[in-house]
């Protein structure tokens, strides 16, 4: 069988596009544009969005939710998953859920800050709206309830924070707008009540604030009178008469008794009122004048005894007092004036002596007080020592301090400056003593500070000056000087030796400058020493001095060891003398001698230490800059030796490899130096096959690799040489690796039908009994009274169906058909629903019961015939604790105090239920909640199944409908009640001044409590802490109630608020004039401080230092901070502030020092650099002049250095140059820019000779031809080796600048193949030899190889050429094609590269000159065997058959095979296929041979 196959290459292309931006990638920006919606990019990865945020995803951040809004889930996307807060609750940005808006607030719908209620307003927590202060309330603050007005109290309008007394003659009904009283009714100012008018009295108009007197001859009864009633004739009233009295008399018209008689009641004349008495009325009996009072005879009131007078009898005329004595009016004796006060004629009082003023007794007028004395208002006093008064003096003033007073009677005089008084107590001014200061004459000497000094006297201390010591601060004139080497600064009272590792050029300056690199000193130094050569100094301080290590060296004035550079070796530390490596080795930094190359690596670079790792497939024996590649048919596994390996048959190599390729699954590979050919389809192989094999019965091979070989899955087969299996037939089910279509073993079962394949089980309610079903017609219907569950039955009689059911045909479970609800089956195998029986009352039959059912469940009744029993439950009022009821009249009625609701399946009513705690039911039968009655306003009801209300309010709480406990709703704070029958909260009485009510007060068990000090406490209030004092005063009482009643602060001192004494005293920075709320309210202003406690106004801050910066309200100058300096302030040394600018008030105001100038911490006036230094603006130290650089002058600034200051080109300068000159040539082998920090090596491939060079491209020039020149080269570094050469002048692959180099390498270029060169320093290509005839050159031959045996090499040639199949070499160094030798006669050549015939050919053929193959037909180089004749193995010409024999075959391999001549015939051909002929006439032939 011949199989034809194509093969198929599908190549698949896409573009790749990218992008790089060079820089640091920052992860938290680039990396977040991938989070999905609902996720956020945080910490290195994607996370979920947290709650109170939304996340739309990408490279968005999470946001929060805005404020209004909250989200209590995770995950969100979008604004519109936040959610809205509710009226009454707000929320602020990045919530998880809204909080309860304030008390005192409202919040709308989406609030994010809640908006303060009005005056007159209020809200309790979580309102939405604020709700004005309803009439008869008054509402004090905006986060508490309303507060009833007091009895006698009104409110005539909404939104009132105070109550109003209700007006006298009017009453406030409800405490609301005032109505007036009507006629005959009065009420007081804030009675709120109007009265009737009581017997007696009347009121004619409405709005009466008293009742008036009902006048005499009328009655008033009382209750209301608005008109006196006139008494009827011969009746007669008094004043203020509720009835009429019947005259005495007979007459029926009685005459009036005239002004000052009287006549009582039945008296027939009128009698004039007698002295010492009074007659008000004409029907009453005189009145006698009080002891303070006279009258004369007639009177009708009595006269109070005039000022000035004594009236001994209320009879007697009055007398006029003495001088110096009073009276007064109504009073019958005079007095004598007493001691301090004066009486002039005639008075009625005492008058006191005004302040300043004296008297004894009975004295019409006071005396002066005169000068140096103090006067009481009896007595006049002199004044004790330290006291003085000026007259007038109630009191003598101390003198003051500050002052002295040695005249009592004079005003004080002033201390002189330098001197003070403290208390006045001392008559004498003290002269301030040395070490201290006296600023004000008023206080006592303040100590000097630390770093200040002074005489006896003095009003200020003085600085310390910098430069010298100051040893005793009591005494100026014992300052010196400070030595070289030690320096002080302005406030320092010694001077600082100079540390080790810094120089300090200035006595009077604290720059410590530091050493720089390569210097030191030990201390007390004014300048640094220069660290000797080969030596390292790496502390500024001169310890730690070392010698540097191998590999590096170091010059004069180093800090530090120079590495040896790489690519060069450095084997003296104290020379800066580099030997270059040569190629083949290499250096890094630090290194004495070079290192070669080792074996399996190129190393191509001599500064680097570049071992290329040789690739597998090249290999190298050590000191090479390139390695060699393996031949193909070869591997090569050593990379470091010559390790050329023969590939073994079933792996290849087409050259270049470390490993022979192993041929992959599903090829073949015949030879070991070609690729790999792929199987057949039908074919397969594995891994490392030199041929294919046949796919097998039972499997299938889609693909050629052996791991795709698989056996035919279950219902498939095949016969073998398969690529894909067949389906079996219907009626079987064929196993895996089946070899035919219907295998006996896999026949259908029965209980189903097969496809070939699967079984499939006869469904629920049928069933197969057969075996080899094809389909599922096969499945038959279960009959009645039996089911069939299936899948898979084979019979049904083992399914009978159960009791409680009955089964139709084809049914496929045994309760698919069950007895309705309400009926039962106790029999088996049942057909049909006839069957079924009706459920008995008082039980209940669901669907399939077998038997006569359930018990009819409690709280319900059965009648018969149902399904559930839930069909009748009791009636509502009732309830059925028991089972098996059967009508509704054995339900129990509900008893008072419980309720029963109609039951249901899931809560039956089996049991009353109880009222609830805070309700009660009178009623029995009663069957909903409702019926329990909220308990009673002042009342509660603490347990269930109250039938009434029984329990009375607790005091201080109030109790409203339905309230449960006793003390359920305490009175809220600010309110109080000693009642047991309130309903509300409004019913509680407002807490009183002064005090506090917490929740539930009452007079008996929790009374109010007093205001605490510190706080006041108005009416209604709720605690003791809600009303601070106001910030700036406070308080030690515990009685206020308002905020006016509390102190004001006292200067120099502060009051936070809510405190019962002052806060503290006013602190340093700061000054607290009186009232001050904070210490820190009132600092003082930018560019001043100050240092001591207890000021009170501005004037007492300080003015800043120079070189420090003093911002607002700070105790102490600030120095201003390294690299900057501030000329301005005031000077410590001269007591002067100093100008013309202002002392410095921020830190941004201390000058940027200049560059060329150092500035160290607190500096007054920048410091030079010095030369061979340098700075930018704004540094501390300045620096070591730069290497590329020289800083000529002593305040070389960088941007000169910079800019104006390189090194020349051609030139080199060391770190620290102080002028151009000293600069050094450019070295040899190397070029210098203009202002080069190092001395840069020409690139490799070029060469400088001279000194001074500054331009690569121009200065480096290229190696010469033949020569290889390394980086660095002042001479070429060595000829090119053999086999090798190096070319100039060519392209820098590494760069531009030079744009043309020369060899770099000793073998820059192999000669090619087929070439070489045996000498060294070759320049070109064209130097690089032909090859010669029968030798050939691989690549970077240094000379020709000898053509082996079994190949031919002509001129040129690069490797060996095989000698052809049918042809071998047998000597080497042949030429050409030709001089291979043809394959021997009888001899065949299978193979290319024999160096000699291969064997003797086949028996049955001839092999002529150049046979390729043991069996040659091509009649070229050999054919079959001729008739005629045989051929033995190795023939080149056949032997002919014997004489009388003969041969009329072709292929006989020996004489057996020759025949004997036919009778009549002869045979004396040697190679005829036939006999030569018929005998002649008279011969025969009689099969003897001839």
């Amino acid at each position: 069988m011949k199989f034809a196959f194509r093969l198929f290459f599908v190549v698949i292309c896409w573009s790749y596009a990218q992008n790089v931006v060079n820089g640091q990638c920052n992860c938290a920006t680039d990396c977040a544009t991938n989070c999905a919606a609902g996720t956020h990019y945080d910490s290195g990865s994607c996370v979920t969005c947290p709650q109170g945020h939304y996340c739309p995803g990408g490279a968005s951040p999470k946001t929060a939710c805005p404020g209004g809004k909250y989200m209590d889930t995770t995950g969100s996307d979008q604004l519109s998953d936040c959610k809205t807060c509710v009226a009454g609750k707000y929320s602020s940005a990045g919530s998880t859920t809204c909080l309860n808006c304030p008390a005192g607030k409202s919040c709308g719908a989406g609030t994010e800050t809640p908006s303060n209620c009005n005056a007159g307003e209020y809200s309790l927590l979580g309102a939405s709206s604020c709700t004005p202060c309803p009439i008869g309330s008054m509402c004090t603050a905006t986060d508490q309830g309303p507060t009833l007005c007091t009895e006698g109290f009104y409110t005539s309008s909404t939104g009132q924070q105070s109550c109003t007394k209700c007006p006298a003659g009017s009453e406030c009904p409800n405490r609301g707008t005032p109505v007036q009283c009507t006629a005959g009714h009065y009420s007081a100012e804030g009675s709120g009540v109007c009265e009737a008018c009581p017997p007696g009295f009347y009121s004619s108009a409405a709005g009466a604030s008293v009742c008036s007197s009902c006048p005499e001859g009328s009655s008033c009864a009382g209750n209301g009178t608005s008109t006196p009633t006139p008494c009827a004739a011969g009746y007669v009233a008094p004043a203020e008469s509720s009835t009429c009295t019947q005259c005495a008399s007979s007459r029926s018209t009685p005459t009036d008794c005239g002004s000052g008689e009287y006549a009582i009641l039945g008296n027939g004349t009128c009698t004039r009122c007698p002295r010492g008495s009074y007659c008000p009325t004409k029907t009453a009996a005189p009145l006698a004048c009080s002891s303070t009072q006279y009258s004369g005879e007639g009177a009708t009131s009595c006269t109070d005894c005039p000022v000035g007078h004594s009236c001994p009898t209320p009879d007697a005329t009055p007398v006029q007092c003495d001088p110096g004595q009073y009276s007064a009016a109504g009073v019958i004796t005079c007095t004598d004036c007493a001691a301090g006060k004066f009486c002039p004629n005639p008075s009625a009082a005492e008058t006191d002596c005004p302040d300043g003023f004296w008297s004894s007794t009975k004295q019409t007028s006071c005396t002066q007080c005169p000068n140096g004395k103090y006067c009481s208002k009896t007595a006049e006093t002199a004044c004790p020592s330290g006291t003085y008064s000026l007259g007038m003096a109630t009191a003598c003033s101390y003198c003051p301090a500050g002052y002295e007073c040695t005249n009592p009677a004079a005003s004080p005089n002033a201390c002189n400056p330098g001197e003070y008084n403290i208390n006045g107590s001392t008559s004498a001014c003290t002269i301030c003593p040395g070490g201290s200061m006296c600023p004000v004459t008023t206080a006592a000497p303040t100590p000097c500070a630390a770093g200040f000094l002074s005489g006896t006297g003095q009003r200020e201390c003085i600085q310390c000056p910098a430069g010298y010591a100051c040893p005793d601060n009591t005494d100026p004139t014992k300052n010196y000087a400070c030595h070289a080497g030690s320096y002080s600064i302005a406030g320092q009272m010694d001077c600082t030796v100079c540390p080790a590792g810094k120089y300090c050029p200035s006595t009077s300056s604290s720059n410590e400058i530091p050493c720089p690199g390569g210097t030191y000193s030990t201390g007390n130094s004014s300048s640094c020493t220069k660290c000797t050569p080969g030596e390292v100094c790496p502390n500024a301080d001169g310890t730690g001095i070392q010698t540097c290590l191998p590999g590096t060296y170091s010059v004069a004035g180093s800090a530090a060891c120079v590495d040896c550079p790489a690519g060069s070796a450095c084997p003296s530390t104290n020379s800066s003398q580099q030997i270059q490596c040569l190629p083949g080795t290499y250096s890094l930094t630090k290194a004495t001698e070079c290192t070669p190359c080792p074996a399996g690596f190129a190393c191509p670079m001599t500064n680097q230490a570049t071992q290329v790792p040789c690739q597998d497939g090249t290999y190298s024996v050590g000191n090479q800059t390139a390695c060699i590649s393996c031949p193909s048919g070869y591997e090569c596994p050593d990379s470091s030796t010559n390790s050329t390996t023969a590939c073994q048959p079933g792996y290849y190599s087409l050259g270049g490899q470390k490993t022979c390729t192993m041929c992959d699954e599903g090829y073949r590979c015949p030879n070991t130096y070609e690729g790999q050919t792929v199987c057949p389809p039908g074919f397969y192989s594995a891994a490392a096959s030199t041929n294919c094999t046949g796919c097998e019965p039972g499997y299938y091979c889609p693909e050629p690799e052996q791991t795709r070989r698989a056996e035919c899955p279950p219902g498939y087969y095949s016969n073998g040489g398969a690529i894909y299996c067949t389906p079996c037939y219907a009626g079987y089910t064929c196993s895996m690796g089946s070899t035919n279509a219907t295998p006996a073993a896999d026949i259908c079962q029965a209980g189903g039908w097969c496809d070939g394949k699967n079984f499939f089980r006869c469904p629920a309610g049928t069933y197969n009994p057969h075996n080899g079903s094809i389909d599922s017609t096969a499945c038959v219907l279960c009959p009645p009274g039996y089911y069939c569950p299936g899948p898979g039955d084979t019979s049904y009689t083992q399914y009978p169906c159960p009791k409680g059911h009955y089964c139709l045909e084809g049914t496929t479970v045994s309760t698919q058909y069950p007895c309705p609800g309400g009926s039962y089956n106790p029999d088996d195998n049942s057909t049909s629903e006839t069957a079924c029986q009706p459920c008995p009352s008082a039980k209940y039959c669901p669907k399939g019961t077998t038997d006569t059912g359930v018990d009819c469940p409690r709280g319900f009744y059965c009648t018969g015939g149902q399904s559930s029993g839930f069909q009748h439950p009791c009636p509502v009022g009732t309830y059925g604790p028991d089972l098996g009821f059967d009508n509704e009249t054995q339900c129990i009625p509900c008893p008072a105090g419980f309720y029963c609701p109609g039951g249901t399946e899931s809560q039956p009513t089996t049991a009353p239920t109880p009222c609830e705690p805070g309700t009660y039911n009178p009623d029995a039968n009663t069957g909903h909640p409702l019926n329990c009655h909220k308990c009673d306003i002042g009342f509660a009801c603490p347990e269930i199944n109250h039938t009434a209300s029984v329990v009375p309010c607790k005091a201080g709480y109030y109790c409203p409908l339905g309230t449960i406990a006793d003390d359920q709703y305490p009175c809220i704070p600010g309110t109080y009640s000693d009642k047991t029958n309130l309903s509300s909260a409004d019913q509680c009485d407002a807490c009183p001044e002064g005090k506090y009510c917490e929740w539930g007060t009452n007079n008996s068990t929790n009374p109010p409590k007093p205001c605490w000090p510190g706080f006041y406490c108005p009416l209604q209030s709720p605690s003791p802490e809600k009303f601070p004092c106001p910030a700036g005063t406070y308080s030690d009482r515990a009685d206020l109630y308002e905020a006016s009643q509390c102190y004001t602060c006292p200067q120099g001192y502060y009051c936070e608020g809510g405190a019962s004494s002052t806060s503290g005293i006013c602190p340093r920075g700061f000054y607290c004039p009186n009232g001050t709320k904070a210490g820190t309210e009132y600092g003082c202003p930018n560019g001043t401080y100050n240092d001591v406690e207890g000021l009170y106004e501005e004037a007492q801050c300080k003015n800043c230092w120079q070189g420090h910066y003093c911002e607002f309200s700070v105790s102490a100058p600030v120095q201003c901070k390294a690299g900057t300096y501030m000329p301005y302030g005031f000077n410590r040394t001269s007591n002067n502030l100093v100008g013309p600018g202002q002392p410095a008030k921020r830190q941004f105001e201390c000058i940027t020092c200049p560059g060329g100038f150092s500035c160290p911490i607190g500096t007054i006036h920048p410091y030079d650099c010095t030369v061979g230094f340098y700075s930018k603006p704004g540094q501390e130290i300045c620096e070591t002049c730069r290497i590329g650089h020289y800083c000529d002058n002593s305040s070389t600034s960088e941007d000169a250095m910079v800019n104006t200051k390189k090194c020349p080109p051609g030139r080199y300068c060391l770190a620290g140059l102080t002028k151009e000159p000293d600069a050094t040539d450019c070295s040899v082998g190397r070029y210098c820019p203009e202002g080069t920090v190092e001395e840069l090596k020409c690139p490799v491939g070029t060469i400088r000779r001279t000194t001074n060079a500054h331009d690569v491209d121009t200065h480096c020039e290229p190696c010469p031809a033949g020569y290889y020149c390394l980086e660095g080269s002042f001479t070429e570094t060595g000829p090119c080796e053999t086999g090798y050469y190096c070319p100039t002048n060519f392209t820098n692959p590494y760069g531009v600048h030079p744009p043309t180099i020369g060899a770099y390498g000793a073998r820059q270029v192999p000669c090619p193949e087929g070439t070489y060169t045996s000498v060294t320093a070759t320049p070109d290509v064209g130097s690089c030899q032909t090859c010669p005839a029968g030798y050939y050159c691989p690549l970077a031959s240094s000379s020709p190889t000898d053509c082996p045996r079994g190949s031919y090499c002509v001129a040129g040639s690069s490797k060996p050429e095989p000698c052809p199949i049918g042809r071998y070499g047998n000597t080497s160094l042949l030429t050409a094609l030709t001089e291979c030798p043809q394959c021997d006669p009888g001899w065949y050549c299978d193979a290319p590269g024999l160096l000699q015939p291969r064997s003797p050919c086949d028996p049955g053929y001839l092999c002529y000159l150049g046979a390729s193959t043991s069996a040659p037909t091509d009649g070229v180089t050999g054919e079959l065997c001729p008739r005629g004749g045989f051929c033995v193995s190795g023939s080149y010409v056949a032997e002919p058959c014997p004489l009388g024999t003969y041969s009329n075959v072709s292929g006989a391999v020996n004489n057996y095979e020759c025949f004997d001549c036919d009778a009549g015939y002869y045979c004396s051909s040697v190679a005829g296929g036939a006999p030569t002929g018929a005998c002649w006439g008279g011969y025969y032939y009689s099969k003897t041979r001839l």
